[in-house]
């Protein structure tokens, strides 16, 4: 967490009880956000709400999922959040970019930086065979301050690089 933005790993947040499988446990989360910002999380929004969205209060409410589910769905939340399809509109199962900053400029990608995020969704349904997703996000951290991870979900990805990752194209091959 930082003053622009923030990571939930949900597993650090539930008290479940024991002896229940947790993908037999139902659950229906909620957060409050800061206003003005924005979240990104492979959840499913609560009927009504796109999945960007939040309440003028910040509450942001998620459909019913299993507490499997939600701890294998992180999210990421801030001031400056840009969400980029990666699919052309109407594609079953889509993939989206969500992309949070320190700064909003941070977010900004070429054609170029695109083409190569859509052609390791392309790379990823070869592999598979499919697409094994209702939907994926990738969560993409640009921060200084909010650390790195690489996290891989089943339906989303945990990532933190260097706020210059977009600027610093040619230099960035080892974050991609």
């Amino acid at each position: 967490m930082t003053r622009q933005m923030l990571g939930v790993e949900w597993e650090t947040t539930v008290l479940y009880p024991a002896g229940h499988r947790s993908s037999a446990i139902r659950v229906q989360p909620t957060l409050k956000l800061p206003a003005g910002w924005q979240q990104a999380s492979a959840l499913p929004p609560a009927r009504g709400q796109r999945p960007a969205e939040a309440a003028a209060d910040g509450q942001v409410a998620f459909g019913e999922v299993s507490l499997e589910t939600l701890i294998d769905s992180p999210l990421f939340a801030g001031r400056h959040l840009k969400r980029i399809e990666l699919d052309p509109p109407g594609t079953p199962q889509p993939v989206v970019l969500n992309v949070v900053s320190d700064e909003p400029e941070q977010a900004e990608a070429t054609p170029e930086q695109l083409a190569a995020h859509r052609a390791l969704v392309t790379q990823a349904e070869r592999l598979f065979g499919s697409r094994p997703w209702r939907r994926y996000d990738f969560l993409l951290a640009l921060s200084d301050d909010f650390g790195g991870i690489g996290l891989e979900h089943h339906e989303s990805s945990e990532n933190g690089l260097r706020p210059d990752y977009f600027k610093n194209w040619s230099d960035a091959i080892g974050g991609r």
